[in-house]
């Protein structure tokens, strides 16, 4: 699991520890479940330990420099931490993945082919719940995830691929000492834990920097609310990393939003047998793949299994990709989106209301996450169509409706089985998701 990161519970004060932007919590003393809203993202900031504080050149820390002088002023400086995934499409029809864990500036005074050093796994965090403690980004969550991309193409790679799509998948602030040190004439930033120096700059750019840094931005304050569901009062699951949690006895379920929660329409496919008791989470999405002018589900048929003829009466049925709304290894991904995408149910077998003795995994993979998957997907779906495969990189994805669907499956000792599609998922899959 990811390292964590500590404040003291609301309720009784004892240490709660939790992973770098998990919303939900559960305190191990009080037993008390609440989930963090919050205005954007949250955010943490970097305390050296004393030992690092106290390295040559260093002075004591302290969080915030007390005087206005630019020389050896300590100010916190913020970085977006992005984990995730990046797909590599290579021209040999292979599709290559590696986990991603990055951090990149979030103020446009620091170039952003600089990271933080380090990465926030080996670091001792605090959550800032008051919004004093970690200045506020000028750069945006989407820009820093382009950024992000941009920086790692810069990267030497043995072979070229057809295109990279980078997917962040877990967003959050990490706000870091650095010291201004007079330098000449000029003005270096210099991390005080690494001696890393991200940023050389005049003196009035410095101390636009230190001035900014010294501002605080209340309105981030993070609110602890109960983990409770909304209409019955049940206690909802602690699912680590989830963004709409569904309630286990009224099955409503509830988006985590940055004001509070939110009721989430969604459907469900009725199980065939009696057994197919537990349901996954699936992004059902209405798509129109523009360049390869395919727009129903008998034009995707067609073109990915060829050799076999598909009910006329499928020509005036929308075409939709269905991915899974749950974190899983990137292979497991792209074979469960597959799967649904071209088996795809028939509407006269969805209901709005999860069944009683049921039970559900909660949402963990955001429909923008979904969306900027999408291509992958189709590559990997194209990848024995030679036509459609070496133009993927051209490909052009109109999206339309985007739902929610509860597909059923029945619990083994080890896997969850869905006997309809004849495919199954690991359960160790579906939990090592959380961590990822």
């Amino acid at each position: 699991m990811s390292v964590k990161t500590r404040f003291e519970c609301l309720q009784c004060g004892a240490l709660v520890e939790t992973i770098p932007g998990d919303l939900i919590y559960q305190c191990e003393f009080c037993k008390t479940k609440s989930y963090l809203a919050s205005k954007g993202v949250l955010r943490y900031i970097h305390i050296p330990n004393a030992s690092a504080s106290a390295m040559p050149g260093n002075h004591a820390f302290h969080p915030f420099n007390t005087e206005h002088s630019i020389n050896d002023a300590i100010i916190q400086i913020p970085f977006w931490s992005i984990k995730g995934l990046q797909y590599r499409i290579m021209p040999d029809k292979k599709i290559d993945f590696s986990l991603i864990n990055s951090t990149i500036p979030a103020l446009n005074q620091i170039n952003y082919i600089h990271n933080l050093g380090y990465f926030s796994d080996v670091m001792d965090l605090k959550l800032d719940l008051n919004g004093d403690l970690v200045p506020a980004p000028q750069i945006n969550q989407n820009n820093a995830l382009e950024l992000t991309e941009k920086r790692i193409k810069t990267l030497s790679y043995t072979s070229k691929s057809l295109f990279d799509r980078l997917i962040g998948e877990t967003y959050s602030l990490i706000s870091a000492p650095f010291r201004m040190m007079k330098d000449g004439n000029s003005f270096i930033i210099k991390n005080i834990y690494t001696g890393m120096i991200i940023a050389t700059m005049d003196e009035n750019s410095a101390q636009m920097l230190l001035n900014y840094t010294k501002e605080i931005f209340t309105q981030y304050k993070t609110t602890p609310l109960p983990l409770i569901c909304q209409n019955c009062a049940t206690d909802l699951p602690v699912e680590h990393l989830a963004i709409s949690v569904i309630c286990p006895h009224c099955f409503n379920l509830w988006k985590l939003t940055n004001a509070g929660y939110e009721w989430q329409r969604y459907k469900m496919a009725l199980p065939k047998n009696d057994n197919h008791t537990f349901y996954l989470p699936f992004w059902d999405i209405e798509i129109h793949l523009e360049a390869f002018k395919i727009s129903s589900r008998y034009d995707l048929m067609t073109a990915a299994m060829p050799y076999r003829l598909w009910n006329e009466e499928w020509k005036t049925r929308t075409l939709k990709a269905i991915v899974p709304a749950f974190k899983l290894n990137p292979g497991l991904f792209l074979k469960l989106s597959n799967r649904f995408t071209l088996m795809q149910i028939d509407p006269d077998i969805i209901s709005e209301r999860l069944p009683f003795h049921s039970a559900a995994h909660s949402i963990i993979l955001s429909a923008d996450e979904a969306i900027q998957s999408l291509k992958v997907v189709f590559a990997n779906m194209f990848i024995n169509q030679k036509n459609y495969f070496d133009s993927i990189s051209d490909l052009k994805i109109n999206i339309g409706n985007i739902d929610t669907i509860f597909f059923p499956f029945r619990k083994s000792h080890h896997e969850l089985i869905n006997d309809e599609l004849n495919i199954s998922v690991p359960l160790n899959a579906i939990k090592l998701g959380t961590c990822m």
